[in-house]
């Protein structure tokens, strides 16, 4: 580890140097000293942190480094080769400034691949699940000959710093890995930078792979002041890129997204005139792409735990063709290896098959194979022959898995891909057909609103938002309402998904929109804080528009009404009312619990109040004035998206680690409880190993509630005793709230299938 642990880095605020020397070399024995026969590379950009010169003919470079921030001398790492390290401090002691390189086929021109990460945080030092993550994370990069992994920021304080390079590094990856610094990154020190650059080296810099040019910029601020400013920056900024060949695409890494339009101008520098391509950014533990202007912004989740507004936990492949235009896919994570399988009443196979590391690349059942419908789903129609088969789903890194196919199901009626990923938008039904939003995560055209047969399970139609729609739609005569990450509102004619009509809420573009829609008392209620509006279901005016307050972070919430008062919160903020008629601003909850929004209100029969999951509590509030009427400290987290079942006798709740729980609504005492698996998947806030979410709401029918978890299991539970009397296990996260119609109930997972059951089935 010594080539990344440099406790000894002279770090040279103030310091003027003379001018300093070096090669740049292709190391053929691989023992880091230029011998003989080893030629040098010409043309390699070396900078000292602003002055950016390439090397002669023999590899050779002089840099004056004698401006005030010179302390690094950096190798813009050239396409097709891989350094030990692509910086070196400067110290009076350093007689040459050599960099050896050896060929890296993985980053040589043309269409390449990498892997981002964010937002680690790594707080309390490196525990088991930081463990799992990096081995992960070893083994996806391998898996996809990953060209690099790139860390955009946020490793976190003094104990995190130290920590991590211990962990991700270019030696553990076994690829090159580059970070660039984030607001919690810049600690009591000299300068808020100092520790970072004595561990990861320059805060600035820039490299080379597949043709395409990545350039790594700073954190403007954050915990600590840094030494820098964005002019300082832009001026090296301007040397980099007038030192590459006219049209080279170029991909910008930052921990947050600096431009929220299409005017990528850093410091006066045009990035945009510049070729800019893409910018990574993390920050604000969501997922979010979106398109500004000619420019890609990737906004990334963390690996390891659930996002800020419940995104899940994720690393992000980044595919690059041989122009520079990136694709991407998330690799949700921890997924070590799953694989379930179903045959409906019919004879048709469907499979769920994902591990995080490796994709998956076929499934068959003997020669014959699945074809798949989304990276965790597949489908094989087998008729009456689905006796004594086995099913092998086969991925990228050469593993297996194998199940024995089961007999057909009457449980399973159906099962039918959205054709796009489906977060914690619930299915709702309308003139015998069934709706359900899909998700956008890597903006490929695949967010939007399906329509279904209720009955055969055949996709009717599929309207296409111009982002994510990740939560509750709603629907009611023959229109569809749904609502995008970018705060555009939609409806849709239900008969054929025709556009009825669409509005832009003025909403900032950051957090995004993770919040969904509420259709009641004939008034279409979407947004959330300025954003907030009614609307006339029929012909989209605006009948009010801003509740009062201000959206902080994005929330897995929906409108809530209860006693002429609308009630919708923001994560980190508060817990807000408004008139449902006026939107005028009525009361806020901000204290410890009512901030960490995750949970969405229920009205109480009496119509006066509603009961509020926050944190570790279940409150009860009088609707108009927000007073607390009681409350019930549960012992287990309730940030998890789900609103509180109420029942004559039970308030069922959905947890983050508990499962199922039911309270006597009288007495608030603790009924019972029903456990549910480990998630597949990460979404609640910060919530990592162990942990059971359950992201959506129970629902009842009859003596039955249901609940739909993240390990992939729907759960049906005696209301009464809370005793598990069956499941139905489909090997995706199931994210959303389940619907009953009838004797059906639809239930939506993360890989896009919308699986009907049969409730009178045995």
């Amino acid at each position: 580890m010594r080539m990344f642990l440099m406790s000894s880095l002279l770090l040279c605020t103030g310091v003027s140097f003379a001018a300093v020397s070096g090669t740049v070399f292709m190391d053929k024995n691989r023992n880091g000293t230029r011998d003989p026969g080893e030629p040098g590379v010409a043309g390699a950009a070396v900078s000292d942190g602003l002055e950016v010169i390439k090397t002669d003919a023999e590899g050779r470079f002089t840099l004056p480094a004698s401006h005030p921030k010179a302390r690094f001398v950096m190798l813009s790492v050239p396409n097709g080769t891989r350094v030990a390290r692509h910086y070196i401090p400067l110290s009076a002691e350093t007689a040459a400034y050599d960099f050896a390189l050896t060929p890296w086929e993985p980053s040589a021109k043309g269409p390449h691949r990498f892997i981002q990460i964010t937002d680690t945080e790594l707080t309390g030092g490196v525990e088991s699940h930081h463990k799992d993550m990096a081995q992960e994370l070893r083994d996806l990069a391998a898996s996809e000959r990953a060209a690099f992994i790139i860390h955009t920021g946020d490793i976190c304080y003094e104990r995190g710093l130290r920590e991590h390079i211990t962990l991700v590094n270019s030696e553990t990856m076994g690829v090159p890995v580059f970070w660039s610094i984030g607001n919690h990154d810049l600690v009591r020190g000299k300068t808020g930078e100092a520790l970072f650059e004595s561990l990861y080296g320059p805060t600035w810099y820039s490299f080379n792979a597949g043709g395409t040019h990545y350039v790594v910029l700073p954190m403007p601020g954050g915990d600590y002041r840094p030494s820098y400013s964005t002019d300082e920056v832009a001026r090296w900024l301007a040397n980099d890129l007038a030192a590459i060949p006219k049209g080279t695409p170029v991909v910008a890494a930052c921990h947050d997204l600096l431009f929220q339009g299409d005017r990528f101008v850093y410091g006066g520098v045009d990035l945009v005139a510049h070729n800019l391509k893409a910018w990574l950014y993390g920050h604000w533990h969501i997922s979010l792409v979106r398109r500004q202007g000619k420019v890609l912004t990737y906004g990334t989740s963390a690996p390891e735990k659930g996002g800020i507004d419940s995104a899940a936990s994720a690393f992000r492949l980044i595919r690059t063709d041989a122009q520079g235009n990136p694709s991407s896919e998330l690799r949700y994570a921890p997924v070590p290896g799953s694989l379930a399988l179903n045959v409906s009443a019919s004879g048709t196979l469907h499979a769920n098959a994902y591990k995080t590391s490796a994709v998956a690349t076929g499934l068959s059942v003997g020669d014959r194979p699945l074809e798949r419908s989304s990276a965790w789903g597949w489908t094989l129609p087998l008729g009456k022959a689905a006796q004594n088969l086995t099913l092998t789903a086969r991925f990228a890194d050469g593993t297996t898995l194998s199940q024995p196919v089961p007999a057909p199901s009457q449980r399973l009626v159906w099962a039918s891909s959205a054709k796009g990923e489906i977060l914690f938008s619930s299915p709702v039904a309308e003139g015998g057909r069934v709706f359900v939003g899909t998700v956008d995560e890597n903006f490929c055209g695949e967010g939007g609103v399906a329509a279904f047969d209720a009955v055969s399970g055949k996709r009717l139609w599929k309207a296409k938002t111009r982002n994510s729609v990740k939560n509750a739609i709603a629907a009611a005569e023959g229109r569809v309402f749904a609502q995008d990450a970018e705060g555009w509102v939609y409806a849709f004619k239900a008969q054929d998904g025709t556009l009825l009509w669409e509005s832009k809420l003025p909403n900032a573009a950051l957090p995004g929109i993770v919040s969904g829609v509420t259709l009641e008392g004939g008034t279409l209620y979407a947004g959330a804080g300025q954003s907030l509006t009614a609307f006339d279901p029929a012909t989209g005016a605006k009948r009010w528009q801003g509740g009062g307050w201000r959206l902080r972070e994005g929330t897995p919430d929906r409108p809530t009404l209860a006693d002429g008062a609308i009630i919708l919160g923001s994560h980190w903020n508060a817990l807000y009312a408004s008139d449902a008629k006026t939107g005028k601003y009525l009361w806020a909850q901000s204290g410890p619990d009512f901030r960490f929004r995750g949970s969405v209100a229920a009205p109480d029969p009496d119509g006066k109040s509603v009961w509020v999951p926050a944190r570790q509590t279940l409150y009860r509030l009088e609707a108009r004035t927000g007073k607390i009427l009681a409350k019930k400290e549960l012992g287990t987290s309730v940030e998890n998206g789900g609103q509180p079942l109420i029942t004559e006798r039970l308030i069922v709740l959905t947890t983050v680690d508990a499962g199922v729980l039911a309270l006597d609504r009288e007495t608030l005492k603790e009924v019972w409880r029903l456990p549910v698996g480990e998630g597949l998947t990460y979404t609640a806030p910060y919530s990592h190993k162990p942990q059971r979410p359950i992201q959506g709401s129970a629902v009842r029918s009859g003596n039955t509630v249901f609940a739909a978890a993240n390990d992939g299991t729907l759960y049906a539970i005696d209301l009464a005793t809370g005793k598990e009397l069956w499941r139905y296990v489909t090997g995706a996260p199931l994210l959303g709230t389940p619907l009953v119609c009838g004797d059906r109930l639809f239930v939506a997972d993360l890989g896009g299938t919308l699986h009907c059951l049969n409730l009178s089935a045995q």
